[in-house]
């Protein structure tokens, strides 16, 4: 089987037409046999690790794309509890779109406007693709993959502003290039 899994930003609410949610409803269309997904930031995230770690088995592909707060939080809680569940399921490809770091501690949440927070992912990832906007804030925080230190300088910049990177052209041709790649 195939799973995709689509993470919006903070200010993306289930009722309006984003990027990311009209990605995902593209990647559905094209895709009818994978298992698409479309969640926001703060949907529990180790529900669908748990569902997914029930269902998984050993060739299916996963992929993942998280946008601001969807890789900063969502994504981030699900790569973690689908690790801890089971350290075999590997996330084939996973496409972060100006990651922003979100705290648990709502003191702390100002690192997302700084070069201070890191986003820590777990070694269940395969294969990571970025991009950053580089005209306002928050932009994207730096990355750890599997212990392996990102630099947010190495996410590929768009010239365009946080709230919009989602519905950029180039994010949509790389989500439906990883779509038809992986599914």
């Amino acid at each position: 089987m195939k799973y995709a899994y689509y993470a919006s930003g903070f200010r993306e609410k289930r009722g309006n037409r984003t990027g990311t949610k009209l990605n995902a409803r593209i990647v559905r269309d094209s895709h009818p046999r994978a298992r698409v997904t479309y969640v926001e930031w703060n949907d529990d995230p180790k529900e669908y690790a748990r569902d997914l770690a029930d269902v998984w088995q050993r060739g299916d592909t996963v992929i993942a794309q998280g946008y601001s707060w969807g890789a900063g939080n969502w994504l981030y809680k699900f790569l973690w509890e689908l690790f801890r569940l089971n350290p075999l399921i590997k996330v084939d490809h996973v496409f972060l779109i100006d990651p922003v770091v979100r705290s648990k501690w709502p003191w702390m949440r100002w690192l997302a406007i700084t070069d201070h927070g890191t986003i820590e992912l777990p070694e269940n990832v395969v294969e990571w693709h970025g991009v950053r906007q580089d005209v306002n804030e928050p932009n994207a925080s730096n990355l750890k993959i599997g212990g392996t230190d990102v630099p947010r300088e190495q996410l590929r910049p768009l010239h365009c502003t946080h709230s919009e990177i989602d519905n950029h052209k180039n994010v949509c041709n790389i989500t439906l290039e990883l779509a038809n790649k992986y599914l």
